[in-house]
């Protein structure tokens, strides 16, 4: 985790079979699911990034997901501090 200018920010990284270019685009559409998941035992019905995502926006942030199949997976989230956390520098 990192401040800058006001905003903190949170990476998650992973390495894996990662998620395809085609597939990017809707990670956080509701009841999506990765090919690697359709079919297998993999638990969940697909919320989980859609509801970050409605977390993260319902807090004035944004979520970010990039991945290179194969190799390695990042998710970032940016929130804006409040401001008696940015002047201060407690956060």
């Amino acid at each position: 985790m990192s401040r800058n200018n006001g905003t903190a920010e949170l990476r998650i990284a992973n390495t894996g079979a990662g998620i395809s270019p085609a597939m990017l685009p809707r990670v956080f559409d509701r009841f999506f699911r990765g090919d690697s998941a359709q079919g297998s035992d993999a638990e969940g019905c697909g919320l989980g990034l859609s509801i970050a995502r409605w977390i993260v926006a319902a807090h004035g942030g944004s979520i970010q997901l990039v991945s290179e199949p194969n190799r390695l997976t990042i998710t970032t989230v940016k929130l804006t501090l409040p401001e008696e956390l940015y002047s201060s520098g407690e956060a």
